[in-house]
């Protein structure tokens, strides 16, 4: 039918050489341009990398800052807004009366008339 497939086994199985005749691969100074740029491009790469990861730590460590920022922000608010009140409340309470005192008009009173009495009986 036909030959028998040309591969190592079948070489071996019926006792026949394996090739010799190579394909001439090109000497490797003729490859030395295409690997200096594939080791420059590699550099570069390796350099972006570590200038991507000095950035992530740069916005992690900001995010870290504007969250504990916002955190005293709410807290601060959140204090004034219950202890402002409670504090004028308690204030109101102990001298509200003494300073809505010192704005009521003055009320005029007529000096009291003494009642007639009767001269005494001789």
């Amino acid at each position: 039918m036909g030959k028998p497939p040309n591969n190592k086994i079948s070489a071996v199985a019926s006792n026949q050489q394996p090739p010799t005749d190579f394909p001439t691969v090109p000497p490797a100074t003729s490859h030395n341009p295409l690997v200096m740029e594939i080791g420059a491009l590699k550099s570069s790469v390796e350099r972006l990398i570590k200038d991507v990861g000095d950035i992530s730590e740069k916005l992690s460590k900001a995010r870290t800052s504007i969250d504990r920022f916002k955190t005293i922000i709410i807290t601060v608010g959140a204090c004034l807004g219950v202890f402002i009140p409670l504090f004028f409340g308690l204030f109101w309470w102990a001298v509200g009366e003494k300073i809505n005192n010192l704005f009521k008009p003055p009320s005029i009173e007529a000096p009291a008339v003494p009642e007639k009495t009767e001269p005494p009986k001789k």
